[in-house]
């Protein structure tokens, strides 16, 4: 099947293409077969899967147009504080496509751990004290902290691995990686070194590097008149 690319956002990495049958299709950046960066109007081939359109390949032909779209930069030029990009993780929650680089993914388990060892913390100090501690309360009090490190413990996991399968997609391996994680002992070695990889410094096929450029945000033009043009 041959369409034409109506939208693509890099930043989420989804798209959608209107086939030659009439029908729309959408389609995610995993789904492309090159790394090439892809504009309203590009012309494509695919296949149609559950109604996705997959293994998306570019139709190299001179008669298409010229992009009306200015090409997606090599990198996203986002540098956000460790506290942003905490919370981004939570916005992203569930998100598996795309890249993470390394501040991301350890702003994400400093704030982590930190969160978690201050409840337990808190946890401690009330269920230590002497007058909670012989208190009526005391079990009810108990109970409620351990619910709420439970719900915080669970509601973490799926954030917690999508940040990690982005990570792994920013060094250029795959997000299945993740998954030498459950070999006893080792397993969490080699992914914790693999966390410490640094940034693919292109285009992959997960999106551009989610960073600024080497020369983002400096100026050309010079300080001194009599060198400006």
């Amino acid at each position: 099947m041959r369409g034409e690319v109506l939208r693509y956002d890099d930043a989420i990495g989804e798209g959608l293409i209107s086939g030659d049958d009439g029908q729309r299709y959408r389609f995610q950046r995993s789904d492309l077969m090159q790394l090439e960066p892809i504009f309203q109007g590009t012309r494509v081939d695919f296949q149609i899967v559950d109604g996705r359109a997959t293994e998306i390949v570019i139709v190299h032909a001179t008669a298409i147009s010229k992009p009306r779209i200015a090409p997606t930069s090599t990198h996203t030029n986002e540098d956000l504080s460790l506290w942003e990009y905490f919370i981004k993780s939570f916005r992203l929650f569930a998100s598996f496509e795309g890249r993470a680089r390394r501040k991301e993914f350890w702003s994400f388990v400093l704030f982590y751990y930190v969160i978690l060892i201050g409840m337990i913390g808190v946890f401690i100090l009330i269920t230590e004290n002497t007058e909670i501690r012989h208190s009526r309360n005391y079990d009810s009090i108990g109970a409620a902290f351990s619910f709420i490190i439970i719900v915080f413990l669970v509601g973490t996991i799926i954030p917690h691995l999508a940040v990690t399968v982005r990570r792994l997609h920013d060094s250029g391996n795959s997000g299945w990686w993740v998954l030498i994680s459950l070999i006893p002992y080792i397993g969490g070695i080699i992914l914790l070194i693999m966390m410490l990889i640094p940034s693919e410094e292109r285009v992959n096929k997960h999106g551009p590097v989610p960073k600024p450029a080497p020369n983002a945000g400096i100026s050309t033009v010079s300080n001194k008149p009599w060198e400006r043009k």
